[in-house]
């Protein structure tokens, strides 16, 4: 994935770089490994297709999350929904306090629990 950032271009290995992609209104952005956020030139649909593959699950409406950061996951707030638990090496780089970033929805619930087992095993 090649972003230009600043005037620079930036390149990533994503599947070992990048952590999450989260549309917050219609831009788009990539969180980091080291806690960067950049913006990203694609839609949360295009980029659900492209990293699949590549160990990415969406989530929520918004968020597609790397399976390298998920540790399991608990009962959510609302009927039909869990919450991620983020592996402690990730916890401060993808703190979410307000919960949606790591809030799986009814509609993603079934495919993100499947996925879970085939990369944790």
């Amino acid at each position: 994935l090649a972003i230009h950032y600043n005037g620079q271009h930036v390149y990533f290995q994503v599947a070992n770089d990048i952590l999450f992609f989260n549309r917050q209104g219609k831009l788009v952005k990539g969180m980091t490994v080291h806690g960067n956020r950049y913006p990203i030139n694609e839609s949360i649909s295009s980029l659900e297709k492209r990293y699949s593959p590549d160990g990415f699950v969406r989530i929520n409406r918004a968020t597609i999350v790397n399976y390298r950061m998920v540790n399991g996951y608990i009962a959510g707030s609302k009927r039909d929904t869990v919450q991620v638990i983020i592996k402690p090496e990730y916890e401060t780089i993808a703190k979410d306090p307000y919960k949606e970033i790591s809030l799986v929805t009814k509609e993603f619930l079934n495919p993100f629990k499947a996925g879970l087992e085939q990369y944790s095993s």
